[in-house]
C-alpha cells in the first residue's frame, strides 16, 4: 500500500523569502551604481581628451604663427584665441638661438580658467616674408606685441608634453 503525499513537509519552500528578495535588490542597485559610474567616467575621459586635443592643435598653429615671423627674440609672447577658442589662451616662452638659427620655445596652452595646460617644446626658425601684403595678417586675435605674419614655415623638431609632463 501507498502511503498519501501531502504538500505540508518540513523543509520544503515554494517561493522566495523576504530576505532573499532584499539581498538580490541589493546585489542589483550595487550593480547598477557601479555601471553608472563608468559611464560617467567614460563621458568624463572623453571631454578631457576633447580639450587636449583642442590645446594639441591650438599649440600647432601658435608655432606656426611664431615661425612666420621676421625674428624672434628671446622672451615671452602671450595672446588669446577671441574667435575660435575665447577659452583657451597661449604663452611662447622663447629662448635664443642657437649655431643653427633655431630658437628653443615652450608654448604653453591654458585653459578652464588657467587650471589645465598644454605644453609643446619646439625649436622654431623665423622666416622672412617672401612679399609683404597688407592683408597678410595672423589670425590669432590679441598677440601682444606680434607683428605682421607672412605665409611660409617650417619646424625643425618638436617635442609635445601634456601637463603631466608626459613626452609623446
Amino acid at each position: 500500500m501507498r502511503r498519501a503525499r501531502t504538500n505540508l513537509q518540513l523543509g520544503s519552500r515554494q517561493g522566495m523569502t523576504l530576505l532573499e528578495v532584499l539581498v538580490a535588490m541589493t546585489v542589483l542597485a550595487i550593480g547598477i551604481v557601479g555601471v553608472l559610474g563608468a559611464v560617467s567616467a567614460c563621458l568624463q575621459s572623453s571631454t578631457a581628451s576633447a580639450q587636449y586635443s583642442v590645446a594639441t592643435l591650438l599649440a600647432g598653429r601658435v608655432a606656426a604663427e611664431l615661425e612666420r615671423l621676421e625674428a624672434l627674440a628671446p622672451g615671452e609672447l602671450s595672446g588669446t584665441f577671441e574667435e575660435t577658442a575665447r577659452d583657451y589662451a597661449w604663452t611662447a616662452e622663447i629662448a635664443s638661438a642657437d649655431e643653427f638659427g633655431l630658437h628653443p620655445v615652450r608654448i604653453t596652452i591654458n585653459w578652464d580658467a588657467g587650471t589645465k595646460h598644454f605644453y609643446l617644446y619646439t625649436q622654431l626658425r623665423p622666416h622672412s616674408p617672401p612679399a609683404a601684403k597688407a592683408s597678410d595678417s595672423g589670425s590669432f586675435g590679441d598677440t601682444s606685441g606680434a607683428e605682421s605674419l607672412p605665409a611660409d614655415s617650417s619646424s625643425a623638431r618638436t617635442t609635445v608634453r601634456d601637463a603631466r609632463g608626459v613626452g609623446q
